[in-house]
């Protein structure tokens, strides 16, 4: 009986189970894909679906990109390698992937959750940020959707601790007056006052009275009541390229996705001004 129940026990500890996001496939060999999944329990998974890659495999139409699915694995432990047995489709995320402005957009919080390694310890809250996130920028109203990515890189750098109080000059301590506009710094990685970015050796990018007001607002609400303030077009933009910037602060690099994001390019440089001043995340 003891034997049984050790080779029954050791039998169900290789079977897994868990939601997950496909973040990446890639063929390996003739018919089979090569997975990277995103889960709440187990954060960053690799995986092989044997047969996927093939029309009529039963894993087929589950292992697209950009699918929340329920996932059965075969864990080996030995081998530390992961076979996806099953999978049950729970979201395909079909209005999103009919559109490039959202499906750039998923791809770029796909592609930061991955140059991560899944949020380190964030695990459970970070899988449920980008639900929330693939949710909104699964919907036909494309006006939302620059918010929604605004609202995923800033809600991941707060949880990761190294989103800087928009209040305050991070080099001389003082409360940036209401109204002032500010300056995204390299060398202390923070928001700082006119007079303290004017300072030789500084260098940063501007950053408008309204962005800092949103920034300070959509801290204190829910991500939902976050897309409900809007800025106008111009502010928009501005947000969106403070973000991209602040993404690639902290994946210490450039993201791939980013340029097709917002044509985004210019920037590239500042991440290296972050990283020659000893930034790296």
């Amino acid at each position: 009986m003891e034997t049984y129940f050790f080779t029954y026990t050791a039998a169900v500890s290789r079977i897994k189970t868990a939601d997950c996001v496909i973040l990446r496939v890639n063929r390996l060999g003739e018919i089979n894909k090569s997975l990277t999944l995103f889960s709440r329990d187990f954060g960053l998974i690799s995986a092989v679906a044997y047969g996927a890659w093939k029309g009529t495999g039963k894993l087929t139409g589950a292992t697209d990109l950009l699918m929340l699915i329920k996932a059965f694995f075969y864990v080996d432990p030995v081998k530390d390698s992961w076979k996806l047995t099953d999978a049950q489709v729970k979201d395909d995320f079909s209005v999103l992937k009919t559109s490039l402005k959202a499906y750039y957009r998923a791809s770029l919080c796909s592609e930061i959750i991955m140059r991560t390694h899944g949020g380190g310890d964030l695990g459970a809250s970070l899988f449920e940020l980008f639900i929330e996130t693939l949710k909104e920028l699964d919907t036909p109203d494309r006006d939302r959707l620059d918010y929604a990515l605004i609202q995923f890189i800033l809600r991941f750098i707060r949880m990761s601790g190294q989103m800087a109080d928009p209040g305050t000059c991070q080099v001389c301590g003082r409360s940036l007056s209401p109204g002032a506009s500010a300056v995204l710094d390299f060398h202390s990685a923070g928001f700082v006052c006119p007079v303290c970015s004017s300072l030789p050796g500084r260098e940063g990018i501007p950053v408008s009275p309204g962005a800092l007001r949103y920034l300070a607002f959509t801290e204190h609400v829910s991500f939902g009541e976050s897309l409900r303030v809007s800025a106008d077009i111009p502010g928009r933009a501005e947000l969106l390229r403070l973000c991209l910037v602040l993404a690639e602060t902290v994946v210490g690099g450039p993201l791939k996705a980013a340029e097709a994001v917002a044509g985004y390019g210019r920037e590239r440089d500042r991440v290296d001004s972050f990283r020659t001043a000893g930034l790296e995340p």
